[in-house]
């Protein structure tokens, strides 16, 4: 089985997986509240209900798409699980509000309460329904920062920040649900089905997203080695430690790195590794911004480093129909290309670098990429202050429709490329992209 017909199939399982949940929710809902639809507002109180459910239900599935599991990680590209945990959260954040509005109608109708003061009851006179709304708010707020608008203005530090908060608004919904649903309270199955979900989604997130960390490091004790300056603005840090050879990541991976020193131990980014596979320093490169430049500088040999990962699916076993492929670069998007090009070349492809930056001082990794050149890599250089772009005639002239292209760099440069390729007529499946935006 080639690695294009293994994700296409198991992307058919997780969502098979995410259906089949659906289905035993609505049986539960149905077995709790199918008898009970006489009046309008026994109706409105199932619909509310109903949403609930959907909304605990989109919570799971956002921890699942957060706990960075290899099973997700390798099968759906990073923009498309970016594109997942996005409309998943618009369904998370419809149903939340369907749940309250729905509810609230349903239980102030019939009796000629106002909405605002069955609003006030809930909270006051139903328990853990405040955790719940105070629930609400987080999700709602980490959402308006999600916005690419508003996005686009935050630091990554800020919004990294913002959404940890959800963890806290998760578990405020969970007691919620648990302790006040009627769906709940009479029925043993359906109760110890909800903890299962959770259950599973905690034991995932747990594995993946905290002692995944803490096993890497314990095994390999990674540490700053040096900081080297491989370009403008553009640094190398290479960890040393114990059996960093014994790290295994896929050439063109990435992961987390979290800095253990003041000021740093609380933000965590995500980098390309940029080391060759199997060397005995792992190394990542940074294009830093300004304020992260100096906190970067301020790092002394020695630090302990947090690696989460490796991450991602741009890896050079994605170009295994094709014995022709050409690798666009913008910047330090060439960094996760340095050990996949010794791969495929290795494969006995085809191999051409399309690789544009601002200008010569830019340019990163050079005697690398010589090294490289040597062993039967094309590289083209476009410096774009001397008005030299990779425009559609020149990914005409250079790809035919059997060429896998790899495209890492800024965000909007990548989504150019992508329509530029599938304006010339190539397959999805031939395009493979890292994005570089959060």
């Amino acid at each position: 089985m080639d690695h294009i017909t293994k994700r296409r199939y198991m992307r058919a399982a997780f969502y098979c997986g995410v259906l089949l949940t659906l289905a035993g929710i609505m049986a539960g809902w149905w077995t709790m509240n199918g008898g009970h639809l006489n009046s309008y507002g026994d109706r409105l109180i199932a619909i509310g209900r109903l949403f609930g459910l959907l909304a605990a239900w989109s919570v799971i599935i956002q921890v699942i798409l957060m706990s960075r599991a290899p099973f997700i990680e390798r099968n759906f590209d990073l923009e498309d699980n970016i594109q997942l945990h996005k409309y998943n959260g618009y369904t998370m954040l419809g149903t939340i509000a369907g749940h309250v509005v729905f509810l609230t109608l349903g239980y102030s109708l019939p009796t000629h309460v106002s909405l605002w003061d069955q609003t006030i009851a809930f909270n006051t006179q139903y328990e853990d329904v405040f955790l719940a709304t105070l629930g609400t708010i987080i999700f709602f707020v980490a959402s308006f920062f999600s916005v690419q608008a508003i996005r686009k203005k935050l630091r990554y530090e800020i919004w990294y920040l913002i959404h940890v908060t959800v963890y806290g608004g998760i578990l405020m919904t969970f007691f919620h649900q648990i302790n006040t649903g009627a769906d709940f309270i009479n029925n043993f199955w359906f109760t110890a089905f909800w903890y299962g979900l959770y259950s599973l989604a905690f034991v995932v997130w747990l594995r993946y997203r905290v002692l995944n960390q803490l096993v890497l490091q314990y095994t390999h004790q990674f540490r700053v080695e040096s900081i080297v300056q491989t370009a403008t603005n553009t640094y190398s840090v290479s960890l040393t430690g114990r059996n960093i050879q014994d790290f295994e990541f896929e050439p063109g991976q990435y992961a987390t790195w979290r800095f253990l020193s003041a000021g740093l131990w609380y933000e965590a980014h995500p980098f390309s590794i940029s080391s060759p596979y199997g060397s005995d320093r792992l190394r990542f490169t940074v294009k830093a911004s300004p304020s992260l430049t100096e906190k970067i500088m301020r790092v002394k040999p020695g630090t302990q480093v947090l690696v989460d990962g490796p991450r991602g699916s741009f890896t050079a076993e994605r170009a295994d129909r094709n014995s022709k492929v050409v690798l666009i670069a913008g910047g330090i998007g060439v960094a996760p290309y340095l050990s996949t090009i010794s791969v495929l070349l290795q494969n006995g492809k085809d191999v051409s670098l399309l690789y544009s930056v601002k200008d010569h001082t830019d340019v990163a990794f050079r005697s690398e990429l010589v090294q490289l050149q040597s062993e039967g890599l094309k590289v083209s250089l476009y410096l774009n202050e001397k008005n030299q772009r990779i425009t559609p005639e020149v990914l005409g002239s250079i790809t035919q429709q059997d060429t896998t292209v790899y495209i890492c760099g800024p965000d909007g440069m990548s989504r150019a490329f992508v329509a530029t390729l599938r304006g010339l007529g190539f397959e999805k499946r031939n395009i493979i992209t890292e994005r570089f935006a959060f």
